[in-house]
């Protein structure tokens, strides 16, 4: 059975009662007592309900997807009609606006840039077997990294260089290696992950205005 629409009495047809009615309502709304229990409700519900926080690993992946779009000459409607991606979720998806995009959405704009994707799985902070916790990362980056984990009260040194297997490439690689007083991996890989998110988030940013430029030349 078909329900009507409510329909909202506007103030003008209301009678003197009810308007001191909504008027005590909201004064009651607007009282520090009622304001503190709503800032208590809200602190209550962020705690169990935290916002999302960008991965560095998926934000990376989607400034790749986008270097390629951009290299190959494709503009974001083009992209849309070869993956069935909304063109709006394309567009922020590039910048960073989706914080967990799914499986699928990713797979879906790599399929229109006729690319795949490697997917590997290993420790972020292994640990030697001296127990000091430790990182392989780029040649390139080591020493950003480093200052970052020094910043941070880490006492930390480079260790030699060395070569890892990455989707059937051998590609070069460093490690830092932590001493062990006063540090865990678990809060080694909190700090590296910290490092690279900012990193990521800059590179991102560096490249909204080439975005806007970019899209108003490819799609008019």
């Amino acid at each position: 059975m078909p329900t009507t629409p409510r329909r909202r009495t506007p103030e003008s047809e209301m009678t003197s009662e009810q308007l001191a009615a909504i008027q005590e309502v909201l004064a009651r709304r607007r009282t520090p007592e009622a304001r503190a229990e709503a800032a208590h409700v809200r602190a209550a519900v962020e705690q169990e309900f935290p916002p999302l926080a960008p991965d560095p690993s998926l934000i990376e992946l989607v400034t790749m997807l986008r270097a390629e779009r951009e290299r190959q000459g494709l503009s974001l409607t083009d992209i849309s009609e070869r993956s069935g991606l909304d063109r709006s979720m394309v567009s922020r998806l590039e910048l960073g606006k989706i914080l967990n995009p799914t499986f699928a959405t990713v797979t879906a704009y790599a399929s229109a840039l006729g690319v795949s994707l490697d997917w590997s799985v290993r420790p972020e902070v292994a640990v030697d077997g001296y127990g000091r916790p430790y990182i392989m990362t780029d040649p390139t980056e080591a020493s950003a990294l480093l200052q970052f984990l020094r910043s941070h009260g880490q006492v930390c040194v480079l260790d030699g260089g060395t070569t890892e297997l990455r989707n059937g490439v051998s590609v070069p690689v460093i490690s830092i290696i932590a001493m062990p007083e006063g540090t865990t991996p678990r809060l080694i890989g909190r700090l590296v992950q910290r490092w690279r998110t900012r990193g990521v988030l800059r590179k991102l940013l560096r490249t909204r205005p080439q975005d806007v430029r970019t899209n108003s030349a490819t799609d008019g």
